[in-house]
């Protein structure tokens, strides 16, 4: 069996206290480019859609939704062409955050794999705990997740011809159901 193949570091992707002064500090001081922004309306569809929250913060993220829906949830900045700094809004910024999310800091590591239907078996069948199913995200790549050994969260994920990281953002939003090729 072939072993999987890791293809880059995806992003690193980091909660922010303010998203304005953290945008100025990646493109101003460290010369990075805004590529794409998810909008917090996009997040909560997806959040609700893959099942990531319980009823309670489910009943609460609705009755937010209304007030913050145009606001900036995610930024994506590049580093290199297949490399970037994911910025999540923190509690700050959007009100209606998990409980779970509302520590600004690093959140995740996100890995490109040439295959994630091959790379989740694998990771399965090492005993590696998988934590999702592989799904399509909001950024139009599909992805799944897995804890290393003391919790902290790492995405594979795979690119698609329509993920907004390889089109400038201007992906083709097929977020929802409709989204199949995995």
């Amino acid at each position: 069996m072939m072993q999987m193949e890791i293809k880059h570091l995806a992003h690193a992707s980091y909660r922010v206290s303010d998203m304005d002064q953290s945008i100025e500090f990646y493109t101003e001081g460290l010369g990075l480019k805004e590529i794409f922004r998810i909008y917090a309306e996009e997040l909560m569809e997806i959040n609700l859609r893959m099942n990531h929250l319980n009823s309670r913060q489910e009943r609460m993220l609705l009755e937010k939704m209304e007030e913050h829906r145009q606001e900036t949830a995610i930024v994506y900045l590049e580093i290199t062409g297949h490399e970037f700094i994911e910025l999540f809004a923190g509690s700050k910024d959007l009100e209606f955050c998990r409980p779970d999310q509302r520590q600004n800091g690093l959140l995740h590591l996100a890995l490109e794999v040439d295959d994630i239907k091959k790379a989740r078996e694998e990771m399965i069948k090492k005993g590696i705990r998988v934590t999702s199913e592989i799904n399509y995200g909001p950024d139009n790549t599909w992805q799944f997740w897995l804890e290393d050994p003391d919790g902290n969260e790492i995405e594979l994920m795979e690119y698609t011809q329509d993920s907004m990281q390889m089109n400038g953002g201007s992906g083709n939003k097929q977020m929802a159901a409709g989204a199949s090729g995995v």
